[in-house]
C-alpha cells in the first residue's frame, strides 16, 4: 500500500502460507494451508486447512471436517432468493436426517436412531 508515515499500513493486511505440522522426514511432510487477515496490524491466522483436509475457522487445530470457533457462537445462512429460505441438513451415512429450516428457525427431522 501507499504509506509514508511509518504506521501499520506498511504491514501486510492478508497472507496465505504453508506451515509444517511436524518435523519433516522421509515418511512425514504433513503441511497445513493457513489464511490470515487483519485491519490495522500484522495479519493473524483466521482459517486453516490441515493435512487431513479438516477446515478450522477461528481455531488453529480443527478436530473435524468443519470446526468453527468464535465469540459469537452462531453461523448465519441467508438466502437471497425471496422464494426460498435457508436450510441446514445433517445426514448420516445410514440415511438418518435432521433438518433446520424456515424463516423462523422451525426444526424437523426423521432421526430414526432415537
Amino acid at each position: 500500500p501507499l504509506e509514508a508515515g511509518g504506521t501499520d499500513a506498511i504491514l501486510p493486511g492478508a497472507a496465505i502460507w504453508g506451515e509444517a505440522e511436524a518435523t519433516f522426514a522421509a515418511d512425514n511432510n504433513s503441511t497445513a494451508l493457513v489464511f490470515a487477515t487483519n485491519t490495522s496490524a500484522a495479519a493473524e491466522e483466521k482459517m486453516r486447512i490441515d493435512s487431513s483436509g479438516n477446515v478450522g475457522i477461528g481455531t488453529t487445530s480443527p478436530s473435524c471436517i468443519l470446526d468453527i470457533s468464535g465469540n459469537e457462537g452462531q453461523i448465519k445462512l441467508k438466502s437471497t432468493n425471496s422464494e426460498k429460505f435457508s436450510n441446514i441438513l445433517l445426514e448420516s451415512s445410514g440415511g438418518d436426517q435432521w433438518q433446520i429450516s424456515g424463516p423462523r428457525g422451525e426444526t424437523e427431522g426423521n432421526n430414526s436412531s432415537q
